[in-house]
């Protein structure tokens, strides 16, 4: 998978902007997509990871069996691996569908691999049937006065007005989208490639454009500022590392 323009991964995980200003000084910024994470909680994710797991074996027994008369092992971790190997998967899938967007919307004529034809062909049917005229693509935003950053898929003007737009390709919207573009409406400015900023335009509207193998589907989103600073409250209170002092002694403990 290929970071966003400016982006940068931490060793702790998720990753951070760096933004160069025209004084030349470098500015830092948390992505919003890391925040999130860290945020909201997921409760769908681990009765999903346990149905997953059981398929694998499922399908996969005549092999295990194999594997496990040589190394048990080998096995649990085998299990334990196949939900997040599919995560990873359906990750890597988006990120080539949202490059191939990007490289139709600059009028390039990127290879289509078969596998991903039929999430192309969806999205050039949503941006003929919606008359879409792009704005921007894969503009990176910034938050100064809160300090995050993240890169929205477009902009763009379409039969239901401007809309700030996502892309995604799964089985359904859920609502930490709604967070996510909430915060790139509220950014500060756009960074354009060439170190200057833009102010962000005024949009009518938030959209996820949801683009699976053979049909699409456009969802609004609710703009939510409110919601999205509780957000990063709950976020730079997770950060702070001084919440707990050390111990001051106690039975059978020496000061």
């Amino acid at each position: 998978m290929t970071a966003p323009r400016n982006a940068r991964p931490q060793p702790s995980g998720g990753r951070k902007y760096v933004w160069r200003c025209s004084d030349g000084s470098t500015e830092t910024y948390t992505s919003v997509t890391t925040i999130l994470n860290r945020v909201l909680a997921k409760p769908a994710i681990m009765p999903w990871a346990l149905k997953v797991a059981g398929e694998y074996v499922r399908d996969h027994l005549p092999s295990l069996q194999a594997v496990h008369r040589e190394d048990p092992d080998a096995v649990v971790q085998l299990v334990k691996g196949a939900p997040w190997s599919q995560r990873d998967a359906a990750a890597e899938r988006g990120t080539l569908v949202h490059a191939l967007a990007e490289a139709f919307t600059l009028g390039q004529t990127p290879r289509v691999t078969p596998e991903l034809a039929g999430h192309l062909a969806m999205w050039k049917d949503w941006v003929a049937t919606k008359h879409v005229k792009f704005l921007m693509s894969e503009a990176t935003v910034y938050s100064r006065q809160m300090g995050y950053a993240g890169t929205l898929d477009a902009i763009a003007e379409t039969d239901d007005g401007l809309l700030l737009i996502d892309y995604k390709t799964s089985k359904d919207v859920y609502p930490e989208a709604a967070y996510q573009l909430s915060a790139y409406a509220c950014a500060d400015f756009v960074g354009l490639p060439d170190g200057t900023e833009q102010e962000l335009p005024s949009v009518d509207g938030l959209a996820v454009v949801r683009l699976a193998e053979d049909d699409w589907d456009m969802v609004p989103v609710a703009l939510c500022p409110v919601e999205w600073s509780a957000i990063l409250v709950l976020y730079r209170a997770s950060e702070r590392h001084n919440l707990i002092g050390a111990s001051l002694g106690g039975p059978g403990r020496m000061l």
